[in-house]
């Protein structure tokens, strides 16, 4: 019996903005997404079972038609004894559809789809086999039953002929198969975007957001499955990944077993998941929904991949890093994208401020692409969403010498890198005090191809903050952390909570130090169990080598100001780790601890440097954008000696200096 599940389509009718707001789409768009179950006949029938058929598909309405792309994944079983015991089947195709009597109690519609094809046979539980290609052709008969003004339950039967290279498909021995059909009987709902609830209703949203665009809960649920999809399409046409070929069967076997831990490469797990989930963040917050909304679309994004994206066992360690990575590197981008966009530009500089929006927020700049009224809009009048009253940012060329140790053959290197950090408003000052208002984010790319391109991804948010004592003296806050670092001497992450506090000592009127301190803790520590790249390395039957848990930790820095611009910084982070998964029982590491020690000096060279200091600190001296620096650092260690990482940067300015950290950290055994 077939289970409705989702099914998004758009109307064909844009509803009334609220005044001050844009219409979020000025195009009848839809979304569908059916379970269905269903079986094969001719020469599919000799090898193919029964199955389960997932559709999704995206489509724009024009009057009765629609026209649209879309996939369908298919699990079937295996009716022959001694060859493959389950099969996928992978439609991606465009279609054409018209709707009869559309504004009836029920519309009846028909589809004709036509597209390519994959089969592939599961040699493993988790495994694939290679894809035999070939192409399909479907008509699609079905009834749409409204539920309420954007939402419908939509009923169709698909018939589907394919037809592919020669394959023998049922096993050693068997004839060579051509062509097939499959069938299915499906169930699903149908959403419409552009088609707002009743004002009062349930599902009314608030009426405004920033840049012009009316908060569309229905955009935003289209938008996440389509981001998912167009995964699941790369891993299959693009990658040829052998555990991506999913199905309503696999999905219900990942909810039964569960999660773990899985063996895949740190940067894979605490780099590229994170700016997964900021897409899936970000099509919540791109359109029009606050922050804290927008953090139910990053874990359920998250959530639906590992069920619904992978073949494989659900793995926590992604869940959390996808997630709440995703929240701290989706919002902090979303920040930085609104400081680049100005709606009254014009020319090339108005073509290359879209452009750096669509690099470093895909969705938000998809979403401005393909919506005029949001390119159109007028410029947000409140500052912390457009212009923020302090923003300071470093961007630095450097290098970075590691020592492997004493006990390595290999030689020290030297990898030079590009860094940027910037420093959103202050915690202290900030008159609005809402979800990242105020945040520090730092990014470090490698410029060799030997490494990973990405050696350092920090993110420091505040959720929610209270001001303490005299203006400007101090704040309390609830803090976000992501942490990512992977350079050749230590590759260690964490996801993290905590209790902040800020404040500020003046020691003349020119003369200030600024203090901060964080007490995390942690919901998810990542580290490898030996920091020394030539030493043998604890692997965990998965292929494995890193050790997670949650843990606690600490971070604390100072700042001394001068005449409105940073001369000093220092900082501090340490972390505990306490090892959950399964390391331990092939005689792994059961704690860990992590240090993390740097500092700057910043040296102006011109009277001209220290005025674009100050206005690019704004009034506070907690705004950091000092383009001219000279620093030291070091860390203790803890166990035996450990690879050391030294790295100095010159700032892209012109002004004169350096800029130097020192940084180790340690893994102890107990």
């Amino acid at each position: 019996m077939a289970t409705p599940v989702l099914t998004l389509t758009a109307p064909s009718a844009q509803a009334q903005a609220p005044p001050g707001a844009q219409a979020s789409s000025g195009v009848p768009i839809g979304f569908s997404g059916t379970i269905g179950y269903g079986g094969a006949g001719g020469d599919f029938g000799s090898f193919l079972d029964a199955g389960w058929t997932w559709d999704f598909a995206f489509f724009v309405e024009a009057g009765a038609f629609r026209f649209g792309v879309g996939t369908e994944l298919s699990g079937y079983e295996s009716t022959r004894a001694g060859a493959y015991e389950k099969w996928s089947v992978s439609p991606f195709h465009g279609f054409v559809g018209w709707t009869a009597a559309r504004r009836a109690a029920v519309r009846s519609y028909i589809l004709a789809r036509v597209g390519s094809l994959r089969v592939r046979p599961f040699v493993e539980p988790e495994r694939t086999g290679g894809a035999v290609n070939g192409w399909s052709l479907s008509l699609v008969p079905g009834v749409e039953v409204p539920l309420r003004e954007f939402l419908s339950l939509d009923l169709s039967l698909a018939l589907t002929r394919n037809a592919f290279e020669d394959a023998a498909f049922g096993g050693e021995g068997s004839a060579p198969v051509s062509s097939g059909t499959t069938w299915s009987a499906r169930a699903g709902l149908t959403w419409r975007p552009g088609r707002a609830p009743t004002p009062g209703t349930a599902f009314t949203l608030p009426a405004t957001e920033p840049w012009g665009v009316t908060p569309d809960f229905g955009l935003a649920a289209g938008e996440l499955l389509v981001v998912l999809t167009l995964g699941s399409v790369d891993n299959e046409y693009v990658r040829d990944a052998r555990w991506a070929q999913v199905s309503p069967q696999t999905w219900w076997t990942n909810l039964k077993r569960g999660f773990g831990y899985d063996g895949n490469k740190f940067d894979t797990n605490h780099l590229y998941h994170p700016w997964n989930g900021a897409s899936y963040f970000s099509t919540g917050r791109s359109n029009g929904l606050g922050f804290w909304p927008s953090v139910a679309f990053a874990a359920t994004g998250s959530l639906l991949w590992e069920c619904c994206g992978e073949v494989q066992q659900m793995s926590l360690n992604d869940l959390v890093s996808t997630a709440l990575g995703g929240v701290a590197v989706g919002e902090a981008l979303h920040r930085v994208a609104s400081v680049v966009l100005d709606n009254r530009d014009r020319g090339v500089t108005r073509a290359l401020r879209e452009a750096g929006v669509l690099l470093m927020d895909p969705v938000r700049g998809v979403n401005r692409v393909v919506s005029p009224s949001r390119l159109r809009a007028p410029n947000p009048a409140e500052p912390f969403d457009w212009r923020p009253p302090q923003l300071g940012a470093l961007f630095a060329l450097g290098a970075r010498r590691v020592d492997p140790g004493p006990s390595s053959s290999e030689d020290v290197e030297t990898d030079p890198f590009a860094d940027l950090t910037v420093r959103y408003t202050s915690v202290i000052d900030n008159e609005r005090r809402r979800p990242f208002d105020s945040f520090d984010a730092r990014f470090q790319l490698n410029l060799v191809d030997r490494l990973e391109p990405v050696c350092a991804m920090v993110v420091r948010g505040d959720l929610a903050s209270w001001s303490l004592g005299d203006p400007g003296r101090g704040a309390f806050a609830l803090t976000q952390h992501s942490d990512y670092f992977n350079d050749r001497s230590f590759e260690f992450g964490a996801q993290s909570f905590g209790v902040s506090l800020a404040c500020r000592v003046a020691f003349s009127d020119s003369t200030r130090l600024v203090l901060r301190g964080d007490v995390l803790g942690t919901v998810q520590g990542v580290v490898a169990p030996d920091l020394q790249p030539a030493a043998e390395t604890t692997v965990t039957p998965e292929g494995r080598r890193h050790d997670y848990g949650p843990g606690l930790g600490a971070f604390a820095e100072a700042r001394l100001v001068t005449r409105n611009v940073p001369r000093l910084e220092a900082y501090y982070r340490y972390q505990w780790i306490h090892v959950i998964n399964d390391t331990a029982t092939i005689g792994g590491a059961t704690d860990h601890q992590v240090q993390l020690l740097g500092g700057r000096l910043h040296v102006p060279s011109s009277r001209a440097w220290v005025r674009a200091s100050r206005a690019s600190c704004g009034s506070s001296p907690a705004a950091s954008a000092a383009p001219s620096s000279t620093s030291t650092g070091a860390s203790p260690t803890s166990g035996p000696t450990r690879p050391g990482s030294w790295e100095a940067s010159s700032p892209v300015t012109s002004a004169m200096g350096k800029d130097a950290m020192v940084r180790s950290s340690a893994s102890s055994r107990q």
